[in-house]
């Protein structure tokens, strides 16, 4: 005497018979009692019954894709793409590595999908998808970027990503801007690379970002055409670590951004910044008769009887300007030599006191004078401009080799790429 046991049954395999979507075969194997109790039960008591109610309302479409291996195909497709692409934004993976999950799901889907739809939805190329995928292929240990050097030529060796690096890097430059680097690099003969170039693999060394700009469109102030034409003489207030407000007195030269001469001083007087103006003078204008016109602002320390009376005096051809009331322009230009005192030198340091300011101002305004090349003066330094260099002369920067004379592409034969070495 046998005896029948009686067969156990998947929720699944319920529902399923239930929205006509299980396959013939395996209905044949199951009891018609038992199909009339899946198809009349009442599976409302169930946990998660409302997600077979969305399966319910797709009966056609799942039909369809488990009939059509196309569309099944299509369809797990476009579900890995999605996947990929919250994969992609919610994990920190490099360059190389999003272009080697890109192209590698790409290469698995393009059957099913088409090349182009599956680029389409990277917002890639055709063309930048076979790109990708030759520099998969031809990765180059000897590029920073990890292309081939041959095949991609516009690119640096490592040696001098690393020399980019550090001398970004180095206290020297501390508060220097990349253009200024850059320039100074170029002229010592350390590294003859364009400012692009610079700026390119700063970047994705993650030195530093471009400080943000202004969108508001600039007026061009008032601009000389040789040294000593126009002056600019302001103070500006620095507070040092034991709370006291220091001023400190600029006098610039507008064609040369050079600082003429400077003081610091624990109170706004009439006689420091009298002191200024002749040191500027008696320093540098050797012919009497060159007439000098100096931009002040309004504030009482320049415009007083004491700094009047000797602009006034025989023998000193000085025209004061006051800036928004005998011209329409500020007093902008001295004012941007405050920011790169303070914003590139000072605020970078501790500063205990005013005797601490002194020497820290001696050691950096002859740096920023005589070393540090300048973005606006084509890489020349404020006192190279001072002694006749002209930013808008090439034989001038030929000189301090701010245009080299050897061609990059003879630098670019040899880069060696042990890839490619026949």
């Amino acid at each position: 005497m046998s005896i029948s046991t009686r067969h156990r049954y998947h929720t699944g395999i319920k529902l399923a018979y239930k929205m006509n979507l299980l396959p013939p075969d395996t209905v044949s194997k199951i009891p018609k009692s038992t199909l009339h109790r899946f198809r009349y039960s009442d599976y409302s008591d169930l946990f998660g019954i409302e997600l077979a109610g969305k399966l319910e309302s797709n009966e056609l479409i799942i039909k369809e894709l488990l009939l059509c291996k196309s569309a099944l195909a299509a369809a797990k497709s476009i579900i890995r793409i999605k996947n990929t692409i919250i994969n992609i934004r919610e994990s920190a993976l490099s360059g190389i590595q999003r272009m080697k999950e890109i192209a590698s799901v790409i290469n698995d889907i393009r059957d099913s999908i088409g090349l182009d739809s599956a680029c389409e939805h990277f917002s890639i190329s055709r063309s930048t998808f076979h790109s990708w995928n030759f520099q998969i292929k031809h990765y180059c240990f000897d590029s920073f970027i990890g292309k081939c050097m041959r095949r991609w030529p516009n690119q640096i060796s490592l040696s001098s990503v690393e020399k980019i690096k550090s001398l970004c890097e180095d206290d020297m430059f501390k508060g220097w801007p990349i253009v200024s680097i850059a320039h100074y690099a170029r002229r010592e003969g350390l590294l003859n690379i364009s400012i692009h170039t610079w700026y390119k693999y700063a970047r994705l060394i993650g030195i530093s970002a471009k400080p943000p700009r202004c969108l508001k469109k600039q007026r061009i102030g008032i601009r000389a055409v040789m040294p000593h034409q126009y002056w600019h003489a302001d103070v500006s207030v620095f507070r040092t670590m034991d709370n006291v407000k220091a001023y400190i007195y600029l006098v610039v030269d507008n064609f040369s951004r050079a600082i003429l001469s400077w003081r610091v001083s624990l109170k706004l007087s009439a006689d420091t910044r009298l002191d200024t103006i002749k040191n500027a003078y008696d320093t540098f204008i050797h012919n009497p008769s060159d007439d000098v016109q100096l931009i002040v602002d309004g504030g009482s320390e320049n415009n007083n009887f004491i700094v009047d009376e000797y602009i006034n005096s025989s023998g000193i051809s000085i025209k004061k300007i006051i800036a928004q009331q005998d011209i329409i322009f500020s007093n902008s230009m001295v004012e941007a030599v405050n920011k790169i005192v303070k914003y590139r030198s000072l605020f970078l340091e501790s500063i205990p006191d005013i005797h601490a300011l002194q020497k820290h101002l001696e050691k950096f305004i002859p740096v920023y004078n005589d070393i540090r090349p300048h973005c606006s003066l084509k890489g020349l330094t404020p006192s190279e401009v001072l002694a006749g260099l002209r930013p808008d002369n090439i034989d001038h920067l030929k000189s301090v080799n701010l245009i080299a004379d050897k061609a990059y592409n003879s630098i670019k034969q040899e880069i060696k790429c042990t890839e490619c070495i026949e």
